[in-house]
């Protein structure tokens, strides 16, 4: 038996689309949960399906508070995939970073990873107003053309010197 599972005795179903409960009780090893949710709603789909990306709230001394990684996911086929993510924080502003992912079963896959970073200027003392726009572009790309014989290749380009600025300041923060 499964470790948890879901109980409705009000139930109506899409035929392969979605099912929709009354009141919906857990069950976690034959213990319900004693709140139930006031409904449900669950997809009946397979496979990948596009939709919204959760965020997460991070805080640190270089960027402040925020929130990290919201947006949005989008499956158009097996085939091709993408990510647009968006995070903000208080001493930087806004972040981009678009994922796109893409494969032929058997013959070739690949990515392409874009993002714009805006870092502070003063890791020190980061100001909002006081912030450099970076870009970022990484790529990777496998191509089988028979058995014996593969070509594979990836890059990055960058726009300044970011990372050199972020391990600076790690490594002063370990010298203390």
């Amino acid at each position: 038996t499964p470790s948890y599972w879901f109980h409705s005795s009000q139930i109506r179903m899409i035929q392969g689309d979605m099912l929709f409960t009354g009141p919906v009780f857990m069950y976690l090893h034959e213990i319900p949960f004693p709140i139930p949710l006031p409904f449900g709603m669950f997809s009946m789909k397979r496979g990948k399906r596009s939709g919204i990306e959760i965020p997460s709230f991070e805080s640190n001394d270089y960027r402040g508070r925020g929130l990290k990684d919201f947006g949005y996911y989008y499956a158009a086929s097996e085939q091709f995939q993408a990510t647009l993510l968006g995070s903000y924080f208080e001493k930087s502003g806004l972040d981009l970073r678009l994922m796109t992912e893409f494969r032929d079963k058997y013959t070739y896959n690949g990515n392409v990873d874009v993002e714009k970073l805006r870092t502070p200027l003063n890791i020190s003392n980061p100001n909002p107003s006081q912030v450099q726009d970076d870009y970022r572009i990484r790529f990777n790309y496998n191509h089988q053309f028979d058995p014996l014989t593969k070509l594979s290749t990836s890059g990055e380009i960058q726009t300044s010197n970011i990372d050199n600025r972020v391990f600076s300041k790690l490594n002063d923060q370990l010298k203390q």
